[in-house]
């Protein structure tokens, strides 16, 4: 806890000091180390005892925690689109990089499919795969 400037490790091997002094104190049981934007330890010293007296009278409070998540954003990952499954036809929503995927066709692109009927697909057995109530080879 105090004044001190902070030293960075050269790739020659030397240390250098910065010019900025910074300071460190406790609030609440959390330690904080700030910079107190002063070349001078004279001007740094007087910041340190004003944020000490601050502290002391109860007026210093550090601001709450509460950063954004990224769930708060994008909820189903970077981005989503709607459309139709390939086998039930339901509007479904899919994440273009999490989207599971057949083939209708052995050479066509890969249609995305809704989740439920990937969970279908996976119970199928490898015989029924090719069954005549689905439009095309069932391929997962």
């Amino acid at each position: 806890m105090g004044l001190y400037r902070r030293t960075k490790k050269r790739k020659d091997g030397t240390i250098r000091k910065s010019r900025i002094w910074w300071m460190c104190y406790v609030v609440n049981n959390i330690q904080v180390c700030e910079s107190t934007t002063s070349p001078t330890k004279r001007v740094a010293a007087r910041i340190l005892n004003k944020r000490l007296g601050e502290i002391a009278e109860g007026r210093f409070r550090l601001p709450p925690s509460n950063a954004p998540r990224f769930e708060q954003f994008f909820p189903m990952g970077y981005m989503t689109f709607i459309g139709p499954c390939v086998r039930c036809h339901l509007p479904s929503t899919f994440n273009p990089n999490l989207v599971p995927s057949i083939r209708l066709t052995p050479d066509g692109p890969r249609e995305p499919i809704c989740p439920d009927c990937v969970a279908i697909a996976k119970r199928a057995p490898e015989k029924d795969r090719g069954a005549a109530d689905r439009p095309a080879p069932w391929r997962v």
